[in-house]
């Protein structure tokens, strides 16, 4: 998620404080600043796409994705993963098996040799 505030302290705090709310619910936080110097009340409207994915890229991430891009790094250091998906659907039913509440039954649907057995094994972390 990218929170973007207005380049004014108003604006600022108030993503400040939305960036502390969410960190505990959504994955990624990233708080992009304004790059360079620019007029009071500067927000989005008032740039290009190019210029608001390089600014996306360069905001620090939250430590749930930083974890999250090092666990997907090292099964890609074991499996040939190039699309992450299952691996992230994986860890989500575990985590929602975890809390509180109804079990989560996950259904992986493949082709055969598509993969679904090596991301959808139970890990021994898990138990």
């Amino acid at each position: 998620m990218g929170l973007w505030a207005d380049a004014d302290p108003d604006g600022r705090k108030h993503m400040a404080a939305m960036a502390r709310l969410l960190a505990g619910i959504a994955s990624s936080v990233r708080t992009v600043s304004p790059m360079g110097d620019v007029p009071t009340g500067w927000d989005a409207a008032d740039t290009d796409v190019g210029t608001i994915a390089r600014m996306l890229q360069a905001a620090p991430r939250s430590d749930q994705a930083a974890a999250l891009a090092r666990c997907v790094d090292t099964f890609r250091g074991w499996l040939h993963l190039p699309d992450a998906g299952i691996l992230c659907v994986t860890l989500a039913a575990v985590a929602a098996n975890r809390a509180a509440g109804d079990p989560v039954w996950l259904l992986i649907v493949a082709p055969p040799g598509g993969g679904q057995d090596r991301g959808a094994q139970r890990p021994r972390w898990a138990l």
